[in-house]
């Protein structure tokens, strides 16, 4: 009998494997993380979603109530998605330690993958998490940036959280479901519309191959009429009536 896996099947079991033995490894169960092993390419059939419009985006910012401390703690989050495009997950896991204030930017492991990125505090970014921080964060010893706003205050258990605080707004204001993701698709297709090279993009999103990548090209439609080709010279014949 043949096993037919899912597409996300191998990529899901190796992430698996690389964060078991590289617990175990510093928890001295093991005396190698064995990353080297883990550290390969996977194809993965991958479906081209759309990317949220820009006006959408601009509506869901728009409805938050900034005066409020969830107001304060939500745009942060969901700016973030819009700049940065990190993932749910990291944007939940993100410490205040990852925030270098002197020099402009964000340090972090991705959680998916294990491996650190780098990435430029904007100003836009940089004004709404010291807002939060400063204005709206309860008083906590957690070494998380964003906590609950009921009491016990603690840290998000994981993206899902994340990514329904950004659904609710758009289930509020009567847009299609979209989840947190989707600002990563954004993030990466405007930045290919606007000529930056792939190899950027992946830089910027944290790939860790332009594979992973290319599925932002497919997203730029401006750029792929143009490599479209015209009918000159093969124009089809009209049937004989």
């Amino acid at each position: 009998m043949v096993s037919v896996f899912r597409p996300k099947t191998i990529p899901n079991l190796r992430s698996g494997l690389r964060k078991f033995f590289k617990w175990s490894f510093e928890n001295s169960y093991t005396t190698d993380s064995f990353e080297g092993l883990f550290d390969f390419t996977v194809a993965i059939e991958r479906k081209i979603y759309p990317a949220p419009l820009p006006d959408e985006i601009s509506l869901v910012l728009d409805s938050i109530d900034r005066s409020t401390i969830l107001g304060k703690r939500n745009y942060a989050i969901i700016m973030l998605g819009i700049v940065t495009g990190l993932r749910a997950g990291d944007v939940a896991n993100l410490k205040l330690t990852d925030i270098d204030w002197q020099t402009g930017e964000i340090r972090i492991i991705q959680n998916k993958t294990g491996k650190p990125l780098a990435l430029p505090l904007t100003k836009d970014v940089g004004e709404s998490l010291s807002d939060y921080i400063i204005n709206a964060r309860p008083d906590s010893k957690s070494e998380n940036i964003f906590l609950r706003a009921i009491a016990p205050f603690q840290e998000f258990s994981g993206g899902s959280a994340v990514g329904g605080i950004y659904q609710a707004y758009r289930k509020r204001l009567g847009l299609s479901a979209g989840g947190f993701h989707s600002l990563r698709r954004a993030l990466g297709k405007n930045l290919v519309t606007s000529g930056a090279p792939v190899t950027t993009v992946a830089q910027v999103l944290g790939h860790s191959t332009i594979e992973n990548t290319k599925q932002y090209i497919a997203l730029d439609v401006l750029h792929l009429k143009e490599c479209a080709l015209d009918f000159t010279g093969i124009e089809p014949k009209r049937c004989a009536e």
